[in-house]
């Protein structure tokens, strides 16, 4: 069994390139040439335990992802998500690879979040705005750097320490309402957002269980479009999704739909909502990327 380590994904990976491998394994997805397997979350006070099985193609190789989110552990010595990713043979069914978790679910969740910002936002976009600056938070405004090098980029975070990659770092979450494009990633268990505007594409990547909810259910339920990496999963394991579906009357779509459809924003004012608790096909995605690469 081979180790691929984060240094070594890292070099072989673009933003680019991941954005692209997880589009289309969006499509795929939707188009039933991608397979994932039920995921397991179980919680444990604020912290929770998940894993799953994936392949991106029919004749990929399956992974296995398993591992902790303890927000706990922020400022310590342990990350607050830890995981690790084994590569299972198609030919005979051994573990293969043993690849770094952490670096593979960065990586993926940015470009995956870039992808539903490029198609969900407006195309004209004068402020981001990027709530909570952990490891995914900072890593996120680096791609928006990246895709929106003119755009006015806001951090918003519970100490407001400078940071080089923000044009403004500050505590007032009302910072955002200023903003058309805002990413949420605090791993919050009470809603962070409370009301979205008009015009504003909003993207979650910490309502990713069932005890994790940055959006509250009348925000949600305001919305004009609701968009999340898969209809069930999102139904059983997005906090803010679940507490907006006890009637069980919220309607969602796949961004892999969206993107198949062609549909995004029908106007200047609609308010969006994009949920991604992270799903297996997206690592597995990404791990084709880079077996294709080493």
């Amino acid at each position: 069994m081979r180790t691929v380590t984060g240094e070594e994904i890292n070099e072989l990976c673009d933003l680019k390139a991941v954005m692209e491998s997880q589009s289309k394994v969006f499509k795929n997805f939707a188009e039933g040439k991608a397979f994932l397997g039920p995921r397991a979350v179980l919680s444990q006070g604020e912290n929770a335990q998940f894993s799953y099985l994936a392949r991106a193609s029919s004749a990929g190789p399956t992974i296995v992802k398993f591992g902790t989110v303890f927000p706990g552990n922020a400022g310590s010595s342990f990350p607050v998500v830890q995981t690790s990713i084994l590569v299972l043979s198609p030919e005979n069914g051994s573990v293969e690879y043993s690849f770094d978790g952490e670096t593979v679910t960065k990586l993926r969740t940015v470009a995956a979040s870039m992808v539903a910002a490029k198609t969900l936002a407006s195309p004209e976009i004068n402020s981001i705005a990027v709530v909570g600056l952990g490891h995914q938070g900072l890593a996120h405004a680096k791609a928006f750097r990246e895709l929106y090098p003119h755009t006015k980029l806001i951090g918003v975070s519970k100490e407001a320490k400078p940071n080089d990659v923000f044009d403004e770092v500050t505590t007032d979450i009302k910072k955002t309402q200023d903003a058309e494009l805002v990413l949420l990633a605090t791993s919050s268990t009470n809603p962070v957002m409370r009301e979205i505007n008009r015009g504003v594409t909003a993207l979650s990547i910490g309502s990713f269980a069932p005890n994790r909810s940055e959006v509250s259910a009348e925000a949600v339920k305001s919305a004009d479009l609701i968009v999340v990496d898969d209809v069930l999963t999102s139904k059983s394991q997005c906090g803010s999704i679940i507490n907006a579906n006890q009637d069980d009357r919220l309607e969602v779509e796949s961004l892999g739909n969206i993107i198949l459809s062609g549909k995004s924003r029908a106007d200047e004012n609609q308010r969006i909502f994009y949920f991604s608790v992270g799903l297996g096909i997206q690592d597995a995605a990404l791990v084709e990327l880079i077996l294709e690469r080493l």
